[in-house]
């Protein structure tokens, strides 16, 4: 494999990085709040190192970005595959990092490393190096979600019209769920393949999330025999916007250009009476994960302060409830739209439930 040039600036802040080792040519790790396995292969095709090197560690160091640096090489000379799952760790590792073309000079970057001693280096300079998988558990997950929806949009495609309000409705969810199966098997396919783009935690949960929705709302259809209600239908619709809102993150990658970071935004809440509440934290929900209560939802998830955070662009609804405790929800719940362009500061206002 032929190692070319490219990358990015950054604002260093300090993490933490946990280690274990898994076998003689893998190692686990937890980088910028992310598992990351690595696994020795061999550079020039990918394939699986067929050898024991003991004691590999994956690290991190910080260094100064020179004249002419690029992040091919600086991900090589660590030992390091430098592929979109490093660059997702790049970006993780580096907040303020955009783009990993060009790579300014001037810039101190924080950046993953493979360590083992004189053993890994002799093992390096023959040709191998640490190809590096970030949330390997959460892909896994929605490798086994994606394959049970295929499975469940075929018999989905197959119920009567009899059980729709209508011959619109029946076209309009079916189409629906099988274009989210497409998507999602093709999505499941770029990452088995690495072809996707650099995504942040949040996003792939969420795509996890919602396949595992779609799932449960399929088979609990196709376990029924009565009509395909609205409140199905528009779920389904809803999960369909969102999926094809994250797709939009693969255009650039499957136009050949060099990955960039996926941007975040920082959304501020205030919570209007909000002295009546104590230690109250804000969760968000993709639109698709989100059932008006007396139902929970799906899947919901914290800011990462309790009344602040970052989201990427998609629709989200937003809440505040106890810690740790998302349901029954202590306010009123807003929708958000979170556009991709753009950097300003969104603020939202909830209002505590009388």
């Amino acid at each position: 494999m032929k190692l070319r040039p490219e990358f990015i600036p950054l604002v260093l802040v300090l993490f933490m990085v946990s280690v274990r080792e898994l076998s003689a040519a893998s190692v686990e790790a937890v980088i910028a709040g992310r598992p990351v396995e690595g696994n020795l292969v061999k550079a020039e095709d990918l394939s699986p190192a067929k050898l024991a090197v003991a004691g590999i560690k994956l690290t991190i160091e910080s260094e100064p970005v020179q004249a002419g640096s690029n992040v091919f090489d600086l991900l090589t000379k660590n030992g390091i595959v430098p592929d979109v799952e490093a660059f997702t760790v790049v970006y993780d590792l580096n907040p303020s990092l955009e783009k990993i073309d060009p790579l300014p000079a001037g810039f101190t970057i924080v950046v993953p490393k493979a360590d083992g001693g004189e053993d890994l280096k002799a093992i390096f300079r023959e040709g191998y190096l640490l190809m590096l998988t970030v949330d390997p558990i959460a892909r896994d997950e929605l490798g086994k979600r994606v394959a049970e929806l295929r499975g469940l949009a075929a018999r989905f495609s197959h119920i009567p019209l009899t059980r729709f309000e209508s011959e619109a409705a029946m076209a309009s969810t079916k189409a629906n769920v099988n274009a989210l199966s497409v998507w999602l098997d093709n999505t499941r396919t770029t990452f088995l393949h690495r072809t996707g783009p650099p995504l942040r935690q949040q996003t792939l949960f969420g795509i996890r999330d919602e396949t595992a929705a779609l799932d449960a709302i399929l088979a609990a259809i196709l376990d029924g025999n009565g009509k395909v209600i609205s409140e199905d239908r528009q779920e389904i619709d809803s999960i369909y916007r969102d999926i094809e809102a994250q797709l939009k993150k693969y255009d650039n990658v499957m136009a050949g250009e060099p990955p960039t970071a996926e941007k975040r935004y920082e959304v501020i809440v205030v919570i209007r009476n909000g002295e009546r509440l104590k230690d109250a934290q804000v969760y968000y929900a993709y639109e698709g994960l989100f059932r008006k209560p007396p139902k929970e939802p799906y899947a919901s998830r914290p800011l990462e302060k309790a009344s602040s955070g970052y989201l990427t662009f998609g629709d989200y609804v937003i809440w505040a409830g106890r810690p740790d405790h998302p349901f029954p929800p202590l306010t009123d719940q807003k929708p958000i739209r979170i556009e991709a362009g753009g950097g300003a500061t969104r603020s939202i206002e909830l209002s505590v439930l009388q």
